[in-house]
């Protein structure tokens, strides 16, 4: 229960953090008239997969399957690295290193990322054994039942 509840909400956090994060805490670079920069379009881009990341949140507060929970922490931690490469590789940020797109966008874009990533696949495998372990112990109280039946 508690860790549905905390990474729910870390999730949660962190895909409003890079949905709204080049938007209105560390922004990108202004349009100049009908003008837009690359970072322009990261900043749209990261809006929607950081929407994503927190519905994929509020979900996994919602549910308590470990198979289900399992399956929405591999996706958030997925679209983690979708997030990462969106201001790195796929669209990028303005060029000059004196840009706030360049010098706190991007690099905060990454790390909260890279926070997604890593509390996705630590608690997946949290979460792989936790359900190893759910497993083991019905089929031993199966074992059990089926031994007292057979006597």
């Amino acid at each position: 229960m508690k860790n549905r509840i905390i990474t729910g909400l870390f999730f949660l956090v962190t895909g409003l953090l890079i949905s709204l994060g080049p938007t209105y805490l560390f922004k990108v670079c202004e349009a100049m008239g009908d003008d837009f920069m690359k970072c322009h379009w990261t900043a749209r881009a990261e809006i929607g997969i950081g929407l994503l990341i927190a519905v994929l949140g509020v979900i996994s507060i919602l549910v308590s399957s470990l198979p289900i929970r399992l399956g929405l922490h591999i996706g958030a931690g997925l679209t983690g690295i979708l997030a990462a490469s969106v201001p790195t590789v796929l669209i990028g940020v303005c060029a000059m290193p004196g840009m706030n797109c360049h010098a706190i966008a991007a690099p905060s874009i990454l790390v909260i990322s890279l926070l997604v990533i890593i509390v996705s696949v630590v608690n997946s495998i949290y979460l792989i054994r936790q359900n190893t372990k759910n497993t083991e112990e019905m089929d031993q109280k199966s074992n059990d039942v089926s031994s007292r039946e057979e006597q």
